[in-house]
């Protein structure tokens, strides 16, 4: 008991309100705006590695890692309509564990670098498995009904209570971004996949590049 205690003192909680956590979460907003506009893009259209594309990607995705590390030490409220946090450390890893981990840690997986050496390496064509670099798309979606860490508790509850909040106009906005955002994904999604296999839609309809 006394060693948890010392634990508890040596690694404090890191609260939503801070500054620091306002910060925090805009940056990922900012890498975030670069995840669901240039990722898609680099997937369907950019054939070659692009080095600064690549390099930025490694950056957001070491700050994913990094967010993934933080939520372990920021408390959470259990119950919405109850402002009390849990500063458990236990209870608050299992919390995360059980909820967001899995997704946090599969978009901050370095799949767009893995495949790149594979790549590489193997010197073969596109393949579906390109597909898991839009992986970190995730983390995005979390962010768009999750707008901080109060409640990491991502479930149609938690959508419910944030469509209720919001007035028209906001939840207007809200599903146009969603309308925009998804667009843009499956579009480039289906140009990616019609440059997999050779003839294909594009070379059908003679859309190919000149």
């Amino acid at each position: 008991e006394e060693e948890e205690e010392l634990v508890e003192k040596r690694i404090p909680l890191i609260y939503p309100e801070c500054l620091f956590i306002k910060l925090w979460t805009f940056l990922l907003y900012i890498s975030s705006i670069f995840i669901v506009f240039i990722l898609p893009i680099d997937l369907a259209f950019i054939p070659n590695v692009n080095f600064y594309i690549f390099r930025l990607e490694i950056i957001i995705l070491i700050i994913y890692f990094c967010d993934l590390i933080l939520h372990f030490f920021v408390p959470y409220v259990p119950n919405i309509q109850r402002e009390i946090y849990e500063t458990n450390k236990c209870n608050i890893a299992v919390n995360y564990i059980q909820h967001w981990f899995i997704f946090d840690l599969l978009s901050c997986f370095p799949f767009n670098s893995l495949y790149e050496y594979i790549h590489y390496k193997t010197n073969k064509q596109q393949s579906p498995f390109e597909l898991l670099k839009l992986l970190p798309l995730i983390k995005t979606l979390k962010l768009l009904f999750s707008s901080n860490f109060k409640s990491i508790n991502f479930n149609m509850s938690t959508i419910s209570a944030l469509m209720y909040k919001l007035s028209k106009k906001g939840r207007m906005i809200l599903f146009f971004i969603l309308f925009l955002i998804l667009n843009h994904i499956f579009a480039c999604i289906f140009a990616f996949i019609g440059k997999i296999n050779y003839p294909n839609w594009i070379t059908k309809i003679k859309m190919q590049d000149k």
